[in-house]
């Protein structure tokens, strides 16, 4: 499907950071704010950052208001997801993109953030999985510079690492995907498109193997995975096992759904809830060979 870029960043541009979910300690958002000026961005804060009910970054109808209002500002070139948790997903149907749509920014973030990265690019518009304002302490200078790079322009190379259930091969695709809990949430909505002819991302933390099992199945039902070009899967994190054994391992159970299209599969990718988070533009093409994967950002 044709996709949309933002452009790239250039000195001065502005850069809002706000919480589409999780309440955030402003420490990190400080510290987050320092590295975009280093950066020679400027930085704005939504009112989200400092709203707390329950566990949310403030009430729905706030956390609406705040990212609608940076989806509008044409004066800002990109918006910041401070962190993910839960909650994004529940703002997606009461968004409107009309003005986005004339001015187009980047959307940073992963995990929670899924929903709204993979909801952009069902409307046509590339985003950036990637570190967050709340990980930056804890964020490698790899980390760090592979997103800079995204968000001037230039491109990144990745390495795909070795696995034992690995398939390797060489494919070319759109990069899509995310955290595989937010996208089988989002399943049968306007806010996934079809992945045919695309390289899939998939990541996930705190699961139990038998919901990594059913998340799969689920997908797999959907016919998304019908069409394929390859299959990169990131962290799978702190999985989790009834007292009963499952049987198999989190990536096991990937494998036993991917490996029958015979199309290549790459384990142990270095994003998502493992450090380093690489970060990629979702909705650009990848091309993978010879163990490397390349993301032109022309």
């Amino acid at each position: 499907m044709p996709i949309t870029k933002p452009r790239s960043l250039r000195p001065g541009d502005h850069v809002r950071i706000l919480s589409t979910a999780r309440k955030v300690d402003m420490d990190f958002i400080l510290r987050a704010a320092d590295v975009l000026r280093s950066w020679g961005l400027s930085v704005s804060f939504g009112k989200t950052l400092e709203l707390a009910e329950d566990q949310f970054a403030g009430s729905r109808s706030a956390r609406i208001a705040d990212l609608q209002m940076a989806l509008d500002d044409e004066n800002v070139h990109a918006i910041w997801c401070a962190r993910g948790g839960y909650g994004t997903v529940s703002l997606l149907d009461d968004l409107d993109f009309s003005s986005f749509k004339h001015h187009p920014k980047w959307v940073i973030g992963y995990s929670d953030v899924t929903g709204l990265l993979n909801h952009l690019y069902a409307l046509g518009y590339a985003s950036i999985h990637g570190p967050m304002p709340v990980n930056v302490l804890e964020s490698t200078s790899m980390d760090l510079l592979h997103l800079h790079n995204l968000l001037v322009g230039e491109s990144n190379t990745y390495p795909m690492s070795a696995h034992k259930l690995n398939v390797p091969g060489n494919c070319t695709g759109p990069l899509v995907g995310g955290n595989l809990s937010v996208i089988y949430s989002i399943l049968g909505s306007n806010s996934i498109a079809s992945w045919d002819g695309c390289v899939l991302f998939l990541e996930d933390l705190d699961e139990y193997l038998y919901h990594i099992d059913r998340m799969m199945l689920n997908i797999k039902r959907n016919g998304l995975l019908d069409g394929l070009a390859g299959v990169i899967v990131g962290g799978l994190t702190e999985m989790h096992d009834n007292a009963v054994p499952f049987g198999r391992t989190a990536e096991e159970i990937v494998s036993d759904y991917i490996r029958p299209l015979n199309i290549p599969l790459y384990f142990n990718f270095s994003a998502g809830h493992v450090r380093p988070n690489l970060p990629f533009i979702v909705g650009e093409t990848v091309t993978i060979e010879n163990g490397l994967m390349k993301q032109a950002n022309s």
